[in-house]
């Protein structure tokens, strides 16, 4: 069973307090279920340690600083990337080895769910590695522009954290600032390409609300995962005080 909820809008720290312990319980205290956290965040540039950040960002630091978003370091994979409203992000604590969800296959799954998500809205997707024309590229494109990011983190080899990042809504101009999970790509989301193949007929579909886009995703990665979702209402974050 996967217990998910959407959580609304939130600051990363408070989401990822909440991920560690879920991630606690089910490394020291065996639980079994596994998790969705579906969640919108306040404007925010999400890094991974490893690197320095002058090899992040596309611009001079003086504009970079300009912006006024914070900057979080986290040990996820996928280089830097932004979070901020209308777009969803999800994160995933699974027991991939109960699942029988390597790292690759696990990518897979969640590259297949958002895929399978967008064809509702007729978007298809293509291979990562012929829409950047990089090898080894990561991610949901929608010809040569990215929709989906994923970055993850397979802890005591089996329980992943962290997840993917899926622009439905988003103010795609913050990531002109950097390069999205290190490369020198465009980003897309799915309102920007509603417009593209249904502006021209005058019949443009307006996205989904996130919780109901969190729904079906949740149905959806349940469903390539072989097992149920339901939504738990008891996963909530502490709101931090500033």
């Amino acid at each position: 069973m996967i217990r998910w909820n959407y959580l609304g809008l939130c600051r990363l720290p408070e989401i990822l307090e909440l991920q560690r312990r879920l991630f606690l319980k089910k490394h020291n205290d065996g639980e079994y279920d596994d998790y969705l956290l579906f969640a919108e965040h306040y404007p925010v540039f999400h890094c991974e340690k490893t690197r320095g950040l002058s090899l992040r960002i596309g611009v001079n630091f003086a504009d970079f600083d300009a912006l006024g978003i914070p900057i979080e370091y986290t040990e996820r994979g996928g280089g830097m990337t932004f979070h901020g409203e209308g777009q969803l992000v999800c994160y995933i604590i699974f027991d991939t080895r109960r699942l029988e969800l390597g790292p690759s296959r696990l990518g897979r799954m969640i590259d297949q769910s958002v895929s399978a998500y967008l064809k509702r809205f007729q978007i298809h997707t293509s291979p990562p590695e012929l829409s950047s024309n990089i090898h080894g590229v990561q991610g949901v494109w929608v010809g040569h522009k990215k929709i989906a990011s994923r970055g993850m983190k397979i802890a005591a080899e089996r329980i992943s954290t962290f997840g993917f990042a899926f622009n439905i809504t988003t103010d795609l101009s913050f990531f002109d600032y950097i390069y999205p999970c290190g490369l020198n790509i465009r980003m897309t989301s799915l309102e920007k390409e509603l417009r593209h193949l249904y502006g021209e007929s005058g019949r443009y579909l307006e996205p989904p609300p996130l919780p109901t886009a969190a729904r079906e995703l949740a149905e959806l990665i349940a469903a390539f995962a072989n097992t149920e979702a339901q939504c738990d209402e008891r996963l909530q974050i502490q709101k931090a005080t500033y």
